[in-house]
């Protein structure tokens, strides 16, 4: 995570500066990226969001996570189902010294930046545990649960 780092979450998130600098980055960055991003992004939230599955399929090149969550008001109970296309990279990443018992529990922050061969999502959980994946193409579904 560059923005929203363990560290930072460890101090109770008071400081500010993390959400500033990020939304001034991802306004910058923003009409670059997939339609479908954008919309997701400006229309849907992960925080509090827990993993229900992952498929890699690494010969399509393609990640296809499942997370049970909610919709931005937080008062239904929302199930996504995100879909990166053209990947170029996946790394799960468990908390440093420590371990995870049964899950990775909620998904706290989401982060996107742009690169040359596309773009980076990092997302951070309350366990510690973070994922980043490198992809090109994004695509979505959602439904009330």
């Amino acid at each position: 995570m560059k923005y929203f780092t363990s560290e930072w979450w460890a101090t109770g998130c008071e400081d500010e500066s993390a959400f500033n600098d990020y939304n001034h980055y991802y306004s910058s960055i923003v009409h670059q990226l997939p339609e479908k991003l954008c919309i997701f992004n400006g229309e849907y939230t992960l925080h509090d969001s827990n993993i229900k599955d992952i498929c890699s399929e690494f010969l399509e090149n393609r990640v296809t996570i499942s997370l049970q969550g909610w919709n931005q008001e937080f008062s239904e109970e929302t199930c996504y189902i995100l879909k990166f296309i053209d990947v170029v990279s996946f790394v799960q990443s468990l908390p440093k010294g420590g371990s995870v018992e049964s899950e990775l529990g909620d998904l706290g922050y989401v982060e996107f930046e742009l690169f040359d061969i596309g773009i980076e999502v990092r997302m951070l959980f309350v366990s510690g545990a973070e994922f980043t994946i490198k992809f090109k193409d994004f695509d979505f579904e959602n439904k009330k649960v």
